[in-house]
C-alpha cells in the first residue's frame, strides 16, 4: 500500500470516530473522501445488472449510505469497514430492488474469474439476486469471513488483491476463502 493511500485512510478512521461520537458533519465529510471509490463499485456492479435497469450507480450509492447511517449502534472502524458497510447495504439495495419490481434480476455468473456458476445441463446457469444474497446469508453463517469475501468478489466485483487490502488479510487467505465460498454457494445455489 502506497503511503499516499495512508492520510486519507486515517482521516476517514478519525472522522468514522467523530461520527460514532456524535459528529453528523464528520460522516458526511468520510462520505466525500471514499465516494468515487463507491461509485466505481457500483458502476461496475450496475453494468453486470439487466438492461435498462432504471436503478443508477450514484443512487445505488446514495441509497446504501443512507441505510448504513441508519444502524443504530453500528460502529464503523475505518476506511476498509466503511467501504465493506456500504457494499453489503449495496447488495440490499440491489435485492430490494429486484423483490419490489417483482423481477428476479438476473446474474450470470462463472467460477472462472470469480462469479459463481451453477451446475446444470447447459454447464452455466442463471441466478436471481434474491437466491443469491440468501446464499450468501447461509454462508455467513457458517463462515462470515468467506462471507464477507464472497460479497466483496460478486457484488463489488473487487479482485481478490483489493479485497486483500479493504479486509486488512492476505491475497493468500481470501484466496482460500474465495476457494470455499465459491463452493458452498455451488452447492447451496444448484439445491
Amino acid at each position: 500500500m502506497g503511503d499516499g493511500l495512508v492520510a486519507p485512510q486515517q482521516r476517514v478512521t478519525e472522522l468514522l470516530r467523530r461520527w460514532s461520537a456524535g459528529d453528523e458533519g464528520a460522516f458526511e465529510e468520510a462520505v466525500s473522501l471514499v465516494y468515487e471509490d463507491l461509485r466505481r463499485i457500483a458502476r461496475r456492479k450496475m453494468a453486470a445488472e439487466r438492461r435498462g435497469h432504471t436503478l443508477q450507480p450514484t443512487a445505488l450509492v446514495n441509497e446504501a449510505i443512507a441505510r448504513v447511517m441508519k444502524w443504530d449502534g453500528y460502529t464503523l472502524a475505518d476506511r476498509a469497514h466503511f467501504i465493506r458497510a456500504v457494499c453489503l447495504a449495496m447488495r440490499r439495495v440491489l435485492v430490494d430492488y429486484a423483490r419490489k419490481r417483482a423481477q428476479a434480476v438476473q446474474a450470470e455468473v462463472s467460477l472462472a474469474e470469480g462469479e459463481v456458476e451453477i451446475p446444470g445441463e447447459s454447464g452455466a446457469s442463471v441466478v436471481s439476486a434474491a437466491a443469491l444474497s440468501q446464499a450468501l446469508d447461509h454462508l455467513a453463517a457458517e463462515d462470515p469471513k468467506a462471507s464477507e469475501v464472497a460479497t466483496l468478489r460478486l457484488f463489488a466485483e473487487l479482485t481478490l488483491e483489493e479485497i486483500a487490502e479493504v479486509t486488512g488479510g492476505t491475497v493468500s487467505t481470501v484466496h482460500r476463502k474465495w476457494v470455499y465460498s465459491k463452493a458452498f454457494l455451488r452447492k447451496e445455489l444448484s439445491s
